[in-house]
C-alpha cells in the first residue's frame, strides 16, 4: 500500500456488472471490483486516467467493499439472467493491489465463483495471486481460468 493512501470501507448495494457486450480483450461478460480505487498508480491504467466517474480520489483513497462476496453470492442465487460466464475481477482496479492481503476481497470472491462454476480472467501486476494459485486451479480444471 502507498503511505499516502487513505483506506474506508463501505457497503455496497451492487457487485457485479453485466456488460453490454462481451469485453474483447479480456474475454469477460461480467466485471466485479473488489475495492473503489488503485494504490498502484500506474501511469498506463485507463481506470486512473478516466476515473470512471469516480467521486474519490483514485490513487490515494480506496474503499473496500466489505460486503461484496455476500452480495455476489446472493445476486447469482436470485438470478435468473446471470447464466455461468466469464467473470473479470478488478475491472477498474487491480484486485490483487496492497490491501487486499489483509482484507482478501479478491480470495472471497474466488470462492464464490467457484461455488457457482463460472469461469474468471484476472489481470494483475501483483505476485499476491500466487497466494490463490490453488483456488484458481480448482476453477480452472471445473470451468476455466485465466491470469495475466
Amino acid at each position: 500500500m502507498t503511505k499516502n493512501s487513505k483506506i474506508t470501507y463501505k457497503e455496497f448495494k451492487t457487485a457485479i456488472n453485466k456488460l453490454k457486450y462481451p469485453d474483447s480483450w479480456f474475454w469477460c461478460r461480467y466485471t466485479i471490483n473488489p475495492y473503489s480505487g488503485c494504490a498502484h498508480t500506474c501511469i498506463y491504467c485507463d481506470a486512473r486516467s478516466d476515473r470512471y466517474y469516480l467521486s474519490q480520489d483514485f490513487e490515494t483513497e480506496v474503499i473496500v467493499k466489505s460486503n461484496i462476496d455476500k452480495n455476489l453470492d446472493q445476486r447469482i442465487k436470485r438470478s435468473r439472467t446471470l447464466l455461468p460466464d466469464v467473470i473479470g475481477p478488478g475491472g477498474v482496479c487491480d484486485a490483487y493491489q496492497p490491501i487486499e492481503s489483509e482484507v482478501e476481497n479478491t480470495l472471497k470472491i474466488l470462492r464464490v465463483i467457484k461455488k457457482h462454476n463460472f469461469p474468471v480472467n484476472i489481470a494483475t501486476k501483483s505476485n499476491l495471486i500466487t497466494r490463490d494459485v490453488d483456488i484458481l486451479n480448482k476453477i480452472a480444471k471445473d470451468t476455466w481460468c485465466t491470469v495475466g
